[in-house]
């Protein structure tokens, strides 16, 4: 048998992913691009492969729109798009990409970005507390 293949479906962020279950029913989820992609050149990509939107729009999955680049070329690729930011919950300076800046800025209420998914917790932790 093969593995059976669910989406795509989009997380908050806007983008794509795939859930696959293989035979032994372990589940897995993957972005679509890269499973598209893996699916155009028939193997698995390295961890060190990332797949690439060539026009720079994240929703556009057509295959001629993707490429498999290094991540040091994918980094580079977008090095002019990082934004200095502070953390709402520790106050720590970071650096984040230009797009999930653009993100955080699009959902205010939802805080971010922050340092760390640790620092996502607590401040979630925190808001659902003074809610109640």
């Amino acid at each position: 048998m093969t593995d059976r293949i669910y989406g795509p479906y989009y997380k908050a962020n806007g983008r794509s992913f795939v859930s696959i279950v293989s035979d032994d029913k372990k589940k897995r989820s993957q972005t679509y691009p890269r499973y598209l992609m893996e699916q155009h050149l028939g193997r698995k990509l390295l961890s060190s492969e990332q797949v690439h939107h060539i026009n720079g729009d994240p929703l556009d999955d057509r295959i001629e729109n993707l490429e498999v680049v290094s991540y040091e070329k994918h980094r580079e690729t977008h090095k002019a798009e990082i934004v200095e930011a502070v953390c709402p919950e520790c106050f720590k300076d970071i650096e984040v990409l230009g797009h999930e800046y653009r993100f955080w800025q699009e959902k205010r209420n939802a805080g971010g970005p922050f340092c760390s998914r640790a620092c996502a917790n607590k401040y979630n932790a925190r808001k659902r507390a003074e809610s109640v």
